[in-house]
């Protein structure tokens, strides 16, 4: 996810969400074991995948004393990402400003953000928290309704065909092998 937002509390640092080798928000947080840093897994996993040296400090990772990869790493505590998700942040949005929990965000800015977007089908621009609907986007939603039920009829009918017994090629659809009958 990009940064859509600003910290408002200044404990815990912004830097303690931040993954320390992309500066990205953390995604998937992984603690080093050697220098105990908060890196996203994804930047953990790409330098390993490279070189055997921590994302963060560069120490040489010895992969024969470590033994297995889990090891290499710490899984975050749920304490830090309760604290995470407790965080007061303010979207960035010049026309917004909302301020709310980090855990709300993402639900913010899919619905509730202030900020202007631009219609695919109509090409107006309106607010993401308005309720937008011109004629070709319920066209377009109900165009792909349409096609939805048309293949959900298929399969009924095709459903409703094998329980009718209409399939035809079925193991004893033409009655047991008559060698059996010989017996």
């Amino acid at each position: 996810m990009l940064l859509f937002f600003i910290i408002i509390n200044a404990y815990p640092r912004a830097r303690d969400f931040q993954c320390q080798r992309c500066l990205k928000e953390l995604d998937d947080p992984v603690t080093t074991s050697c220098c105990k840093e908060n890196v996203c897994r994804q930047c953990f996993d790409i330098k390993l995948r490279w070189e055997m040296f921590c994302p963060v400090c560069d120490r040489r990772i010895v992969y024969r004393k470590t033994h297995l990869l889990p090891m290499l790493h710490v899984p975050c505590s749920k304490f830090f990402k309760s604290v995470k998700d407790s965080l007061r942040v303010r979207c960035i949005e010049k026309d917004c400003q909302m301020e709310m929990k980090y855990k709300d965000l993402d639900l913010h800015w899919k619905e509730k953000c202030q900020r202007l977007i631009k219609c695919e089908y109509c090409s107006s621009e309106n607010r993401v928290c308005d309720s937008h609907a011109c004629t070709e986007s319920l066209n377009a939603a109900i165009r792909k309704n349409k096609v939805l039920i048309d293949e959900q009829k298929i399969e009924k009918d095709e459903v409703d065909k094998i329980m009718k017994g209409g399939r035809r090629g079925g193991f004893w659809d033409r009655g047991p092998p008559p060698n059996l009958l010989d017996w």
